[in-house]
Order: C-alpha cells, then sequence, then structure tokens
C-alpha cells in the first residue's frame, strides 16, 4: 500500500468554521478552526464548545496566511463564531435542549480587560439545581453567550462580573 492511502485512511473529516479569536494581551485575530463532523458526546456535527471544552491544553487554528498555529486554551479570552456554527437547529437556538425546558438568561458579562459581551446564556439543568449559578460552577471551561448572530465562547478563568439583565 503507498504511504500516501495509508495516510488517507487514517485521515478524519472535519469541517471549517471562521472564527475571531482574542488571546490575552494580544488583538483580536480571525482563524479558521476545524471540527469533526460526528461529536462525541452528542449527535451532529461537532460544535465550537465541543472543541474549546474538549481535553487537552492546546488546539489547532489556521490564520489567514495558512500558517498554523497551537492555541493554548487559558491564554483564550474569548472566541466568536457564527450562532449557527455554535446552535446549529435553528435561527431560534433549538440545539441538544428542550426549547420548552432550558433556561434564558440575559446577562452582560465583563471580561478581564474591561471587554463587555451582552446576550442570552441559555441551558437546561436538572430540577432544584437550575440556576444560573449552578450552570456556570460547572466544569465547562467555556461559557457560550448568544448575541444576536453570534455565539461568544467566553473563557470563565477571565470572567470579572456577570450581571442579569
Amino acid at each position: 500500500m503507498e504511504p500516501l492511502t495509508l495516510i488517507s485512511e487514517y485521515r478524519i473529516p472535519k469541517l471549517e468554521i471562521s472564527a475571531e479569536v482574542s488571546l490575552l494581551a494580544h488583538p483580536q485575530k480571525e482563524v479558521k478552526l476545524f471540527l469533526h463532523e460526528h461529536a462525541e458526546t452528542h449527535a451532529g456535527a461537532e460544535r465550537p464548545s465541543d472543541l474549546l471544552n474538549g481535553p487537552g491544553e492546546f488546539f489547532p487554528a489556521v490564520e489567514p496566511s495558512g500558517k498554523l498555529v497551537l492555541l493554548h486554551r487559558d491564554s483564550v479570552t474569548v472566541i466568536s463564531v457564527s450562532a449557527e456554527s455554535e446552535f446549529p437547529a435553528d435561527e431560534s437556538g433549538e440545539g441538544t435542549e428542550d426549547p420548552e425546558q432550558a433556561a434564558k438568561v440575559p446577562v452582560e458579562v465583563i471580561i478581564q480587560g474591561g471587554t463587555v459581551i451582552r446576550g442570552t446564556v441559555r441551558f437546561v439543568l436538572p430540577e432544584g439545581r437550575n440556576r444560573l449559578i449552578d450552570f456556570l460552577n460547572m466544569p465547562d471551561r467555556f461559557l457560550t453567550v448568544r448575541e444576536d448572530g453570534l455565539a461568544r465562547l467566553i473563557n470563565k478563568r477571565r470572567i470579572v462580573r456577570i450581571t442579569v439583565i
């Protein structure tokens, strides 16, 4: 078997999405992220939040020049992607959660450095543990805030304050 054929047999199909990434002490940059066509934890394709909340310290991205960069998850402040790449079902934001049971909380998030993001946080948790603070204290590294046609994935370690609005 030829080496090229061997390599292509192990290649995993990926979906390419555009994103804007803000890193600690660096200006916002446009990059391409690569998501699996099939998520490990839910039906459908991998979402940006799956990538960011996944295992490991680093994940790959490609700059507009074509240069591969490896980004350290803890250095990422915010990644902005289209809402449809994070909430693929439709514009109403229905994903894996039941829209009737999902809590939708309008918030204002202040991030280190003073950046303010306003939008909606959606989540489904069991009765008795379904407050915003319960959701924020879950082990995921990133909080997803929907702001119109964007999903902003915010590193929880970089959040200074969240206000319910």
